[in-house]
């Protein structure tokens, strides 16, 4: 008898691995960003006329450079760990068609598609408590049923009980778990 190519105990890890690793890529999914662990990227944002770009993290560390097609790189930009940049040169006095009429300027994020460049470091060194748990009740699902989709209903005999589920959360969570993953994730817009 030839030996197996995977045993048993190996299957079982293969299997739970494999489920963390599908519960993971749901609650990015829902969040909208990595999470953790921190990473570097350098992405293209649009712009939308205003002082204020939102990054998509809620977990930022370092901002290395800001550039925009119109300006090159920009040094009047702050910005904060929930993502959030904003121009902090707000306003200045410029020249307009004819000297002697003065415009008061404000500096802003110009009003286009990948129009500004961002390199910047963000997510957490470890994944947060809450995130973990959510993450793990899924793969405990994904184990169980096979489907990772929580119970919606159960019956015996003539009982029917339904449970409820957020509004726009994946079928992958429950309300709960939802909850837990929504201070996690990303605004409309970021």
């Amino acid at each position: 008898m030839t030996e197996p190519l995977l045993s048993a105990a190996d299957l079982a890890a293969s299997d739970a691995d494999q489920a963390v690793s599908f519960a993971s890529g749901l609650a990015r999914e829902f969040c909208g960003w990595h999470i953790a662990p921190p990473r570097t990227e350098t992405r293209q944002l649009s712009g939308d006329g205003t002082n204020v770009l939102l990054l998509p993290s809620l977990r930022v560390t370092d901002v290395a450079r800001v550039s925009t097609v119109d300006e090159g790189d920009l040094t009047d930009v702050a910005w904060s760990e929930n993502g959030v940049l904003t121009r902090t040169t707000a306003t200045e006095l410029a020249w307009i068609t004819t000297p002697g009429n003065l415009l008061l300027r404000q500096h802003v994020f110009p009003d286009g598609l990948g129009n500004v460049t961002v390199e910047f470091t963000h997510g957490y060194d470890e994944t947060p408590d809450a995130i973990r748990a959510v993450v793990a009740a899924v793969a405990r699902r994904l184990l169980g049923n096979g489907s990772g989709v929580p119970v919606m209903q159960e019956g015996a005999g003539g009982l029917l009980r339904v449970y409820g589920m957020a509004r726009n959360a994946s079928p992958a969570f429950t309300a709960v778990e939802a909850m837990v993953l929504d201070r996690y994730r990303l605004p409309k817009g970021a």
